[in-house]
């Protein structure tokens, strides 16, 4: 590489007399153009990484809440149970419906509804905290929580301090037929 820049290959080849060497020859070639193309392919490439990555990240939390989607449930629930079940080990699921979302959005707008949901991730999340504990949207309006190393007694307490949680928070519902605020329904495994 030269001081200004320019980039250049080379190539040398002896020159004999016999068996002695009496000059070498020297090919050069300037190669700055192809150079440069190479290091933009190389900043392209590292930039394409950069953004798959992201995108892998991307693939696995719900865009709105930004807490895992069903997809990496899935992924993880499946990676739970078969060390669980080597392990012997409990493992609790929950799932968790808001209830009349639908009701909901037309009382207050989507916008609303949206805030909803991510009021209601940020409560799961809060009060599922262990590293191995895991809180998702499954879908619409329902989430889904999986308690590692969790009895029965120990996922309904978890569903207690939840509906606990949102009954003191009171986040109004006037569509509600239940108690005229915010409520979730619960299934247990």
């Amino acid at each position: 590489k030269l001081k200004d820049g320019r980039i250049f290959r080379y190539k040398t080849h002896p020159q004999r007399q016999g068996d002695l060497v009496s000059g070498r020859i020297w090919i050069f070639r300037d190669i700055t153009k192809i150079a440069q193309k190479h290091l933009k392919l190389e900043n392209k490439i590292q930039e394409l990484i950069i953004a798959n990555k992201k995108l892998k990240e991307l693939s696995h939390l719900d865009e709105l809440t930004q807490i895992p989607n069903r997809r990496q449930f899935e992924k993880i629930l499946n990676q739970e149970w078969q060390r669980l079940n080597r392990e012997k080990q409990p493992l609790s699921l929950i799932l968790g419906q808001i209830d009349f979302l639908s009701e909901y959005n037309r009382a207050y707008g989507y916008k609303e509804g949206n805030n909803c949901l991510q009021d209601v991730a940020a409560i799961l999340s809060l009060i599922v905290q262990r590293p191995a504990d895991l809180v998702a949207r499954y879908s619409g309006a329902k989430f889904v929580l999986l308690l590692p190393n969790t009895n029965a007694p120990g996922a309904i307490n978890v569903t207690k301090a939840i509906q606990a949680q949102l009954h003191e928070l009171k986040i109004p519902h006037r569509r509600s037929p239940i108690q005229g605020i915010l409520t979730m329904s619960f299934g247990l495994c």
